[in-house]
């Protein structure tokens, strides 16, 4: 664990197999970063995280930090720079607002082509926990 890093914090790392050089991609250490995927091509990431959200985490112990996790998809270039949110379903406001319901956008894939992502979204409803699938396209 990084000095100062939460037990929450989690952050994206490229291990390079032929030098075996670490190199960290996300420098967070409060946020939730995981499930990161490369383009087709190789020059994008794109990947979950908590980013932006002062999420009150409570007993965390066990599996309980799924009660209180919120996070969004982000994508960045392989380098680690140019970190963009996609979106924004946690957020009043935007079209893909879920009208209040916690929502995790959890697991994504890349099209083959490069020019979409779908990603897993799990929300809680009043009748329990749904997830769906939402494609997101780039120009």
């Amino acid at each position: 664990m990084i000095s100062g890093q939460s037990p929450v914090g989690l952050d994206i790392y490229e291990l390079n197999l032929e030098t075996d050089e670490l190199k960290r991609l996300t420098e967070t250490l409060n946020d939730w970063d995981e499930h990161a995927h490369y383009s087709p091509d190789g020059k994008k990431i794109a990947w979950m995280s908590s980013t932006g959200f002062d999420i009150e985490w409570g007993d965390i112990s066990g599996h309980n930090w799924q009660k209180y996790l919120i996070t969004e998809l982000w994508i960045m270039d392989a380098d680690g720079s140019n970190k963009q949110r996609l979106t924004y379903f946690n957020e009043p406001g935007y079209p893909e607002y879920m009208n209040g319901a916690r929502c995790v956008v959890s697991d994504s894939t890349w099209s083959p082509d490069g020019k979409k992502i779908a990603a897993l979204v799990a929300y809680e409803t009043r009748w329990g926990n749904r997830a769906k699938i939402v494609i997101i396209e780039f120009e």
